[in-house]
């Protein structure tokens, strides 16, 4: 059971390797590499991060929380729709979160400039099936 849901925005960490394209009122971010962050106070046990983007091409997708990698994965010609566990925190203390957008060939990733943060008290796996539900992916 998915108790609160928070979207955030990404930041472009180098602003020129990335372009903006707005599909209606949805922002897009489009690149053919890069790094985004963000910065997100007191984490709680069971929260995670849902990345979902669209990759032409191969790229090597890893993800960092305060430094410590959390998540890789080589995606090629794929739409990358995942849940990624991030660490618990104490209160008030940041987490730093960067998503590293690496092309292994020629390529390019698309990823709105929104992101949803999941909070659930449950395991983290009834939060993946309950989402999975809800957009109607197969399990």
């Amino acid at each position: 059971m998915i108790n609160e849901s928070q979207f955030l925005r990404w930041a472009p960490v180098e602003p020129t390797a990335w372009s903006r394209i707005a599909y209606g009122r949805r922002v897009t971010y489009v690149s053919e590499g890069g790094t985004l962050s963000t910065s997100v106070r007191s984490v709680n046990s069971g929260t995670a991060l849902y990345l979902k983007a669209t990759i032409e091409g191969r790229m090597l997708v890893e993800v960092y929380a305060n430094g410590k990698q959390i998540y890789d994965e080589l995606v090629a010609h794929d739409e990358l729709d995942c849940f990624i566990k991030v660490p618990k925190t104490t209160l008030n203390v940041q987490t730093d979160i960067e998503v590293h957008f690496i092309p292994a060939t020629t390529g390019e990733v698309r990823i709105l400039r929104s992101y949803e943060l999941v909070c659930t008290n449950n395991t983290l796996n009834k939060a993946i099936v309950e989402r999975q539900q809800a957009l109607k992916i197969p399990a």
